[in-house]
């Protein structure tokens, strides 16, 4: 899935396609692997920017290699552009559009003027935010939908009747497109949505949200104040597990987001993909290609529990933000399609 994931990332994003399913070493897998591998000294750095946060002015935590590989990647496939959109309309294509147009202006989240209003704010899109933007689009986007979708597939393994469920649907919507995978077929695998939705629940890639209060706030039924500054944690694992929204949390029961289910629970106890105007900005994008991954291994095999598995799976400790897993080991299957 890891591959699977960094392989559509680069499509998207960076418009090349590696052939990363079948090379295990391909450029941007290493990639992958460089991001999401911390060293010591991030580590270390990390832990005292935690207790002493003045020094994030002073210490840059990212990997010097990791920034020049992504800078010599996309100058090359600028030149490649000639410096400009070629219509593909990946993620490139509009950073380039924005360069054209110079100073991006826009309203600001956090500052307002004396009369309440949003603060006007400008921005350049120049060599070193382009390079910013792709890094957050690759790194955003890799290990979340990678753990999202190998964290489903083992929850589909240890619930048999719920994966048969799920490849049916599968089948049925794949046998009205002609057996192709698209847009439009991925929209209506119902029951695939609902269990994804359901393993993103039990295991959110942000098992933390991290917010800056942006203005002073009153919480009415607390009567407890925020100002502006104030560090806010949202324990998202914490509240996604909580008898008092779901009840038996640790079971796996993706009917918890049938429409009607969904309408009657509160609107901020499942966040994923966070709410709000900082909510993940490619939370569509990221959910199309999970179910896309999904779909295709659901309607070629069947997973199973192997000899190594176990239900309860590991996560990876150095992890810092995103929560990945260890690794899953599942028996696979072909499945014998029916032939109508």
């Amino acid at each position: 899935m890891a591959r699977f994931t960094t392989e559509f990332i680069g499509a998207c994003g960076f418009g090349i396609e590696m052939d990363t399913i079948n090379n295990e070493h391909s450029q941007f897998r290493d990639l992958g692997k460089l991001i999401f591998t911390p060293s010591r000294r991030f580590v270390i750095f990390n832990c005292l920017m935690e207790v002493f946060p003045f020094l994030k002015n002073h210490i840059a935590l990212m990997n010097p290699e990791i920034e020049l590989a992504i800078r010599k990647l996309f100058e090359q496939i600028q030149k490649q552009r000639n410096y400009a959109p070629i219509g593909r309309n990946d993620f490139v294509d509009l950073l380039l559009e924005l360069e054209k147009k110079g100073k991006m202006c826009g309203e600001s989240i956090e500052n307002v003027n004396k009369d309440g209003q949003p603060l006007k704010v400008e921005m350049d899109m120049d060599m070193k935010m382009m390079v910013a933007q792709l890094f957050v689009f690759f790194a955003a986007g890799f290990e979340t939908s990678s753990s999202a979708t190998s964290y489903t597939l083992h929850q589909l393994a240890y619930n048999p009747d719920i994966q048969t469920r799920v490849q049916e649907d599968i089948d049925r919507v794949m046998s009205k497109y002609d057996n192709k995978l698209c847009y439009e077929a991925i929209a209506e695998m119902t029951l695939l949505d609902m269990a994804f939705k359901e393993s993103m629940r039990k295991f959110p890639s942000l098992g933390v949200l991290n917010r800056v209060c942006a203005k002073k706030y009153v919480i009415p039924e607390l009567d407890i104040k925020l100002d502006p500054g104030v560090k806010i944690l949202i324990p998202v694992q914490a509240i996604q597990h909580d008898e008092q929204y779901f009840d038996n949390p640790f079971e796996y029961r993706p009917e918890r987001f049938e429409e009607d289910a969904v309408k009657d629970r509160h609107k901020f106890v499942y966040l994923p993909f966070g709410e709000g105007p900082r909510s993940c900005i490619g939370a569509r994008l990221g959910q199309m290609q999970s179910m896309a991954g999904l779909a295709a291994l659901l309607h070629r095999f069947t997973f199973e529990p192997s000899a190594l598995s176990t239900p309860q799976l590991t996560v990876n400790p150095f992890a810092n933000n995103v929560q990945g897993l260890q690794k899953i080991y599942l028996k696979i299957t072909e499945r014998k399609l029916k032939t109508t």
